[in-house]
This record gives structure tokens, sequence and C-alpha cells, in this order.
């Protein structure tokens, strides 16, 4: 059973970040690695930076829970484990973070 929750936590502020985030509309697969198994979601990307992303989903996410985010750039496919920081409706905003 996948945990989520609907605490909603505003977006950081603009000056808090590091790196300008730019848009970038391309379909994200979402992988939740649970204890037993996976779960897949589908998703879209509204803009990327060096540092996070931001992406649609319908799915149901649980905050601070780190997922892996595959989305292509420039024609190569990109795998970033990263944290789920805030939510605001269908909305998610997420850092990277290093592989465990």
């Amino acid at each position: 059973m996948t945990k989520t929750n609907d605490t909603v936590a505003p977006p950081p502020p603009f000056d808090r970040r590091r790196h300008a985030r730019i848009p970038h509309p391309v379909r994200v697969q979402i992988i939740s690695h649970g204890a037993f198994d996976d779960k897949s979601y589908d998703g879209m990307c509204t803009d990327i930076s060096l540092d996070g992303v931001a992406f649609e989903t319908k799915a149901k996410l649980f905050l601070q829970n780190t997922v892996e985010l595959v989305f292509e750039i420039k024609d190569k496919e990109f795998r970033r484990p990263a944290r789920l920081l805030y939510r605001v409706g269908q909305r998610y905003g997420a850092y990277f973070v290093m592989p465990e």
C-alpha cells in the first residue's frame, strides 16, 4: 500500500533556488520504490533546473518520500532520485538527491 498525505506545503520562494527553472514540458515516469513492490505513475514535467523539477500527476504521492523520475532530455533518458517537497493540487515540486 502506498502512503499518501493531504498536507500541502507551499512552493519554496524563488530566491531560495540556486538555479533558475526553465520550462520543459515532457512526459515523466514517476517510480515509487516500496518495501515489497514498485509503483509507476505517469506525469508531465512542467519545469526543471539543475537542482529540481516540477511535474503534474494524478497520482497521490507522499511528501518527503524519494521517488525516481525518468524523462528524456535531448533524446537521452534521464533518471534521477528526487525528494518530494511540495504539492499544490496535482502539481508536485521535488529536489534531486544523490542516489543512496
